[in-house]
């Protein structure tokens, strides 16, 4: 019995293969990682964005409540007629913010 090698294969070899694994496995633990990062600067921006429409709210007279998990300090401090709302919060991430307002009644 005799067998025939072809000489002129067609494919690709075992090494060509097990690179383009290897390529493949590196380039998803890659892609993973990115994705890993930006989720957590997408939720660091959104503290960031929170803690100023939070912070803009509480100085005003009448604030609404903070959802859960949210610290707040809010000073007032007169000025002659007039006084300042100054409050400083911290998000459940650990995000810092604070702002203060001159508020002055109006003369009747």
């Amino acid at each position: 019995m005799h067998i025939a090698i072809a000489r002129n294969q067609q494919g690709f070899s075992l090494v060509e293969t097990l690179a383009a694994v290897v390529m493949s496995a590196i380039m998803l633990a890659a892609l993973v990682a990115l994705q890993h990062e930006m989720s957590q600067g997408i939720q660091a921006q959104r503290e960031f964005l929170l803690v100023g429409r939070f912070a803009s709210q509480q100085v005003n007279i009448v604030a609404p409540p903070l959802p859960e998990g949210w610290l707040l300090s809010r000073t007032r401090r007169e000025e002659g007629a007039c006084f300042t709302l100054q409050v400083q919060l911290v998000s459940p991430g650990g995000r810092q913010g604070e702002l203060s307002r001159l508020h002055c009644p109006l003369a009747r």
